[in-house]
């Protein structure tokens, strides 16, 4: 998987990405504290790996699935037992829509629904859980349909399962932007008017996101 605010333009291709700043600052719409926000998206970022390692068991050689496997131990370790069983459920149910051969809108449904359960198992209100599981749903449908886009013409070459393979282009089109729109209204209120830039040197915004930006924020020059 891809950084999702990289791919629609939120932050510059070259952000370090270290401990996910966006993602901090849309849990803390919820009403999370910022230690809140911070180990919500530590939590959140750590099951995403989970996922792209099971991605890479199914999809890639023995030497990557030899990593693979290894991270996912190392990760797994810290993971609630909740989010661990969610996990276990991502990986059945991608397999069985895999060989299904399901149809796109279907499997993205499927999948997004489970990145909601992500996103509610780390906990709050009942109101919070929900805004949680919406916040999940439309930011997992929007990873999945870049993901979809992005490998399209080599899952074409390759013959590999891609739900998009059997749709036209037009209707290619129409789901991409329902799931960006979707997407876009949830984080544009959020991120839109922060800058998240790339100026600077590396060691300079190496720094800041590691010692600064958890103390105010967006500290992107």
């Amino acid at each position: 998987m891809n950084c999702v605010f990289k791919s629609y333009g939120y932050v510059p291709s070259n952000h370090l990405c270290i401990g996910c700043t966006p993602l901090r600052n849309i849990l803390s719409t919820v009403g999370y504290s910022k230690a809140q926000a911070a180990k919500g998206s530590r939590t959140i970022l750590n099951a995403f790996n989970i996922i792209n390692y099971a991605d890479i068991l199914r999809d890639e050689g023995t030497l990557a699935k030899a990593k693979a496997r290894l991270l996912m131990l190392f990760s797994s370790r810290a993971l609630p037992v909740e989010i661990k069983q969610i996990l276990k459920n991502v990986n059945t149910e991608t397999s069985h829509l895999e060989e299904e051969d399901t149809a796109a809108e279907s499997y993205i449904e499927s999948i997004s629904g489970l990145g909601g359960d992500i996103f509610e198992s780390i906990g709050g209100t009942d109101i919070q859980r929900k805004m949680l599981r919406d916040i999940g749903t439309k930011m997992v449908g929007a990873i999945i349909v870049d993901d979809m886009v992005r490998d399209f013409d080599r899952d074409m070459v390759n013959g590999a399962y891609n739900p998009l393979i059997h749709e036209s282009a037009e209707d290619r089109t129409r789901i991409q932007e329902h799931c960006t729109t979707r997407f876009r209204k949830l984080v544009d209120p959020v991120l839109g008017e922060r800058d998240y830039g790339s100026k600077g040197s590396l060691t300079r915004r190496t720094l800041e996101e590691m010692f600064f930006d958890s103390i105010i924020g967006c500290c992107c020059p």
